[in-house]
């Protein structure tokens, strides 16, 4: 009675490990998918979430945990000598990264790693505990993902940068219908193809700029915005503006 008794509660434990490991790994799925989305739909492509650099992590851990333990490695305990080196490493890293995030502008990533490096700090702490690892390990990867999703949107909030959803309605707001998100250009193209010039200066060369379509009078309108703020730069007719046309074309009139 007590082996069967052992057997069914090994059994129920080992179907809560699975559930754990099914919610947390489809968490982290829908984090990645969340990051791409932030990027490419909510931003347009003008924030960087580091979607695919997060993906290329995930897969490299995946394949190194499957190689530990098709070579039945175990998890031992790490030396004196190689938390020095860990602490060092992770010091090194956060370093760069607020030097990128202050003078790169890569306010995202560092968001994403503060808001993910807190259950990982947590996952070290309680594996010391007498616990049941393999539910930790998930429970932390579902933690993980819950944070990296909140890490992004909230370090996309911080950049100060509008959405194209927002830059659609200010210019609806301007009278003109039929408003359009088409991409975004570097200030340098702007200032190569577009025949009024004057609003550009040096600083500008290398930021994105949201282009956007518009109709006022039956007439297609081009607009080059800043993202970071909304001002309108450039306000003119395709007539006025022909090689800033010539970039996108509306998806729903190809004009």
């Amino acid at each position: 009675m007590r082996l069967w008794a052992w057997e069914e509660n090994n059994y129920k434990q080992n179907q809560k490990r699975k559930g754990l490991w099914t919610v947390a790994v489809i968490c982290w799925a829908a984090a990645l998918w969340l990051t791409y989305w932030v990027e490419h739909s909510l931003y347009g492509g003008i924030v960087e979430t580091n979607t695919f650099t997060i993906l290329g992590i995930s897969i490299g851990f995946c394949i190194g945990l499957g190689l530990r333990k098709a070579m039945g490695k175990e998890e031992k305990p790490m030396t004196k000598r190689g938390k020095w080196i860990i602490g060092i490493l992770v010091a090194v890293s956060l370093a760069i990264i607020v030097w990128s995030a202050v003078y790169q502008g890569m306010v995202v990533y560092m968001t994403q790693l503060v808001f993910v490096l807190l259950p990982l700090y947590w996952s070290d702490y309680e594996k010391k505990k007498d616990i049941d690892r393999i539910s930790m390990y998930a429970c932390t990867l579902f933690f993980a993902a819950v944070l990296l999703a909140a890490g992004t949107l909230a370090g996309a909030r911080l950049t100060g940068i509008q959405t194209t959803k927002q830059t659609e309605k200010s210019i609806t707001a301007e009278g003109f219908t039929d408003v359009e998100y088409l991409g975004w250009m570097y200030g340098d193209w702007v200032y190569e193809y577009a025949v009024e010039k004057d609003f550009y200066e040096e600083s500008m060369a290398r930021e994105k700029y949201y282009m956007l379509f518009g109709r006022k009078d039956g007439a297609p309108w081009r607009f080059v915005v800043d993202p970071k703020g909304g001002e309108i730069m450039i306000a003119a007719t395709e007539a006025e503006e022909p090689e800033l046309g010539n970039w996108y074309r509306s998806r729903k009139t190809g004009e």
